[in-house]
């Protein structure tokens, strides 16, 4: 099914389980396609492209979280309907997983067989903060102390003045969230940390099992933020393995 609400990573398996990933703040369904290689032949994976990036970047970003969340979710009925189907989603992409998965249910929709959540402290414990509210240096500053991008790219004019618009509305996403009194998953939740990631710790991540009132795994892997990169076989075995 063709869409502009995903890019498929891999090969069009319709006929098989479907694992829908939602990417990192700033980025896009293009920063999976490095999973391609490593892809299960038994399920189908798409990414997820939001508003005002990649294919869509002529179109208005989404700084907010039940706004973004309801339009995803519209733009992901038919893709999801009658499937089988797990969601994993990877920093500001884990918020927005877990709070899609919240509106299928209280619509009465069916939700994921497992929720996968990587790089992003549970919702609970994360206390929220302004980053996109920050002037640009100082936002700047912060990304390359934790390594969020490379060095050689801050000096591109070009891409800074399409990459920050990008990276302050997922960061708003984030900072202006906060937690509703809902009653946990009925899915398990499996987490994904790295030992080194300076915006999500081991520790944080563990509060995702009290979003759940079934199975809750913790898998941690070296390396820092971006880490799933080089671990998409790990992860994929783990958040495919409740669809098959």
């Amino acid at each position: 099914m063709s869409s502009k609400w995903v890019s498929r990573i891999g090969s069009s398996r319709p006929d098989r389980p479907l694992l829908v990933l939602f990417p990192h703040a700033g980025s896009g369904p293009s920063a999976y396609q490095r999973w391609r290689t490593v892809a299960s032949m038994e399920v189908e994976i798409l990414a997820v492209r939001f508003p005002g990036r990649e294919t869509r970047i002529r179109e208005s970003l989404i700084p907010d979280l039940d706004t973004l969340v309801a339009q995803t979710a519209a733009g992901l009925a038919e893709i999801l309907k009658n499937r089988r189907f797990a969601f994993f989603g990877h920093s500001v992409g884990a918020l927005v997983a877990y709070e899609l998965t919240l509106l299928r249910r209280r619509e009465g929709l069916p939700g994921p067989v497992c929720l996968g959540v990587s790089g992003y402290p549970s919702p609970q414990v994360r206390i929220p903060d302004p980053l996109h509210e920050e002037p640009d240096d100082k936002l700047l500053n912060f990304l390359l102390e934790r390594r969020y991008v490379p060095q050689t790219l801050l000096s591109q004019r070009g891409f800074l003045e399409m990459f920050l618009p990008i990276l302050r509305a997922d960061f708003a996403l984030a900072g202006g969230y906060r937690l509703r009194d809902e009653r946990p998953l009925s899915c398990p939740i499996h987490a994904f940390a790295a030992d080194t990631d300076p915006f999500a710790t081991p520790r944080e991540l563990e509060g995702w099992a009290e979003l759940t009132e079934t199975e809750f795994s913790l898998d941690l892997f070296p390396g820092d933020h971006f880490y799933l990169f080089d671990s998409g076989s790990e992860i994929l075995q783990k958040v495919t393995k409740p669809l098959l």
